[in-house]
């Protein structure tokens, strides 16, 4: 999963350098890292159980901008990378999950200078998560969890020498999650296999970094 992710990952980015080349956009890294919670979801066939988790991300991909120090009033922004996905559990234990995310920024620039913008605008989020957990030696589960996420972004771009600007965003999304576990008791009185559906409804607040190539 992790060699898929990065094999994309650089994909886009070679797309990305062919775009910066025809159009005047921005390209580049970024960084980000965010926290949070949610009310946990799992539904059997027998029954329903609920519960509060903490849930923290850290990522890192390729950020294209389509205005990042100029003066236009619009920009759109779009972020593509890698994400490591982190769901605490009260009853103990954490859910390590990797996957994609992708996010889709529409932004409104209020100060326009000639090495400042600062901009806010509602950002659009998808994402992918896979990853498992062991919970004691006899009972083990895999995770696959897509995400659809939408909040608030504001950001400051600081133009840098000619051709290069640094961004500074945070915001808040407003998460939900939908997905399987597949689960496997490795019992010798009742061994069973079988698939929960889940949800998880939440919110997350971000903080982004990025370093971006162009005017």
């Amino acid at each position: 999963m992790k060699k898929f992710l990065i094999i994309t990952v650089l994909s886009l980015l070679i797309v990305f350098i062919g775009l910066s080349r025809v159009y005047a956009i921005g390209l580049g890294p970024y960084i980000e890292s965010g926290s949070g919670s949610g009310n946990w979801e799992t539904m059997t066939d027998d029954f329903d159980y609920s519960t509060s988790v903490d849930t923290s991300s850290f990522g890192f991909g390729f950020v294209l901008d389509t205005s990042p120090r100029d003066s236009k009033v619009f920009n759109y922004r779009l972020n593509i990378g890698y994400e490591k996905h982190d769901i605490e559990l009260p009853v103990g234990g954490t859910i390590e999950l990797n996957g994609l995310s992708i996010d889709n920024t529409f932004g409104f620039s209020i100060v326009r200078k000639k090495n400042i913008r600062l901009w806010l605008g509602p950002q659009i989020r998808l994402g992918y998560y896979t990853g498992n957990e062991e919970y004691s030696s006899n009972y083990s589960a895999d995770y696959t969890l897509f995400a659809f996420g939408l909040g608030p972004v504001l950001g400051v771009n600081f133009g840098m020498g000619s051709v290069g600007a640094i961004s500074i965003s945070s915001g808040y999304r407003f998460l939900g999650y939908a997905g399987t576990e597949d689960y496997t008791i490795d019992s010798i009185y009742v061994p069973e296999d079988g698939t929960n559906d889940i949800t998880i409804a939440g919110g997350m607040g971000f903080l982004n970094a990025s370093f971006l190539f162009g005017r």
